[in-house]
């Protein structure tokens, strides 16, 4: 993809201030027509897209949520017929616990929302980007994606799943021949949000 100009642009976690803030925001410079949700904070984004008078749409979603995911994604159908890019950036963390104190219920919402929503979310675009001349698929892992720490267990196991998602999905483009549609993992490091 060699510019953004009227490409349609998916971010997951847009809302409030972080990363995928500072992507829709950036994007939309950029000229992309920007659609994002989040489960909070999308306000704040919003009126940052209304100053700008940027053509975007805007919902509260549960990432791990498939049903919601999906009612998303078919409304962005909806307002702009297509999607070109998706970056999959909605993660939570769960703070410094040891193995012993994470429960069940811990571990099965973080790999919820950062691994499944990663999964349910592109498996719904993926069709949708298939079909335009060029487009691409970002999944933003983690540092923990690629070094494991302790007492973030929960969290390094689902960004190395996120990871390894990603790299198989390049792996097989590769194989059957799918030049179009690039496919792409990011590592931030800490990074200064609420997460």
């Amino acid at each position: 993809m060699k510019h953004f100009r009227d490409k349609v642009a998916i971010v997951t976690g847009g809302g409030g201030d972080g990363i995928g803030h500072n992507l829709v925001i950036e994007l939309a410079r950029r000229g992309a027509r920007v659609a994002f949700c989040d489960i909070a904070k999308l306000d704040t984004t919003q009126s940052k897209l209304a100053e700008m008078s940027v053509e975007h749409h805007a919902e509260k979603v549960d990432i791990g949520d498939k049903t919601a995911v999906n009612g998303f994604v078919d409304n962005v159908l909806a307002r702009f017929g297509g999607i070109d890019l998706l970056i999959n950036n909605a993660g939570i963390a769960l703070g410094d616990l040891t193995f012993g104190e994470v429960s069940e219920a811990d571990f099965e919402k973080i790999t919820r929302i950062n691994y499944w929503g990663v999964v349910h979310t592109t498996q719904r675009c993926y069709p949708h980007l298939l079909k335009r001349p060029a487009a691409a698929i970002v999944n933003v892992s983690s540092s923990q994606g690629i070094l494991a720490l302790p007492y973030l267990v929960p969290y390094c196991t689902t960004k190395f799943a996120v990871r390894g998602f990603t790299d198989a999905l390049r792996a097989e483009h590769r194989i059957r021949g799918i030049r179009h549609v690039t496919v792409h993992t990011v590592h931030p490091g800490a990074v200064a949000t609420n997460i």
